[in-house]
């Protein structure tokens, strides 16, 4: 199974039904973006042995960002299963020596080291691309005013490689205007 239907999965029946029962009224997405092959499609066995397993990036909204980043990620380190798709959730710390590198490990017992990474739109797109949206941006329904709109120069900064994680990887859920940006 490619990664990238894998960590659908993971987020439709793992990770979703957990934000549905401790936080109902949160809007959220959920999406696989940014670096990773499985964004893209190109994972194959060699790239399972490293920073690959059940994982997605959810975005919250600004205002909520403070309130609920660390009770979402302490909720699923304790109410994950252990494993899903025959994979384990648990991944390794970051290997300082090896590029931050993570790999899965199995464990049975204690809170999961998970990679549901928590965002806001501005947030993930500051680190990406290195590139301050507006808060309007963000909590807009529709495309942002054009006075706030990314210019002809800022796309020439951006790194296409980077552009091309963000546009296709998957969304899977969108509840606070992900796919609007």
């Amino acid at each position: 199974m490619q990664g990238i239907e894998l960590c659908r999965q993971f987020y439709w029946e793992a990770v979703r039904p957990i934000l549905t029962r401790r936080f109902p009224q949160l809007a959220h997405a959920a999406a696989l973006l940014g670096p990773g092959s499985e964004v893209l499609g190109f994972d194959d066995a060699m790239s399972t042995d490293h920073h690959w397993g059940p994982r997605c990036l959810l975005f919250v909204q600004e205002a909520d960002y403070a309130q609920v980043a660390e009770p979402i990620h302490n909720a699923l380190a304790h109410e994950l299963p252990f494993r899903f798709g025959g994979y384990s959730t648990h991944f390794s710390a970051p290997d300082a020596d090896d590029s931050g590198v993570q790999l899965l490990e199995t464990i049975e017992l204690g809170p999961i080291n998970h990679r549901v990474d928590i965002w806001t739109l501005r947030g993930f797109i500051r680190q990406t691309l290195n590139f301050e949206l507006p808060i309007e941006a963000e909590t807009a329904t529709v495309a942002p005013p054009a006075e706030h709109a990314i210019g002809a120069a800022d796309w020439l900064t951006f790194p296409q490689q980077r552009l091309r994680t963000i546009v296709d990887g998957a969304v899977y859920h969108d509840a606070v205007g992900l796919t609007q940006l």
